[in-house]
């Protein structure tokens, strides 16, 4: 299994939840934010990660922003410590697990997980709970973004 097979696994979950692809990510806009959704390689095994970006329009307009320089970026992995686990064995190539079974599991986690709290999050108002509530304490929220949030 490659980055396409992990991209595949949820690339139509994804669309059918409104998001467009572009290479190994995904991007769905809102009239305040844009979310998005990136595959990435380990550069040091068979393992990937699913990188979750939030980027903040009234801190900037682009259209497509890597998931790099989000406003606020977090790991699928993170968003759970129950399912920490699981999305690390399903995107470690090397775990053992068939292709179909891991293809299942991501297709579960990104369903159960990774869009549940994008729903959370599309609005100002509706991220600024998140934030205000501790959901993102072990995301990268760039200080100008924390300003925002807080209304600071």
């Amino acid at each position: 299994m490659k980055s396409d097979a992990v991209s595949m696994a949820l690339s139509d979950l994804v669309v059918a939840a409104g998001f467009v692809r572009k290479r190994d990510t995904w991007y769905r806009a809102t009239e305040d934010l844009i979310q998005v959704l990136n595959v990435q390689k380990s550069r040091y095994g068979q393992q990937y990660y699913l990188n979750l970006g939030i980027w903040l329009k009234p801190l900037g307009e682009v259209q497509f922003p890597k998931e790099n320089v989000c406003h606020v970026r977090i790991r699928a992995r993170q968003l759970d410590e129950a399912t920490r686990a699981e999305f690390e064995k399903c995107l470690d190539l090397d775990s053992g697990i068939t292709p179909e079974e891991r293809e299942n599991q991501i297709r579960r986690l990104v369903d159960d997980v990774v869009l549940p709290f994008f729903a959370r999050c599309e609005s100002i108002a509706q991220i600024r709970q998140v934030y205000n509530s501790g959901v993102l304490k072990r995301a990268a929220v760039l200080s100008t973004a924390q300003e925002f949030l807080t209304g600071q």
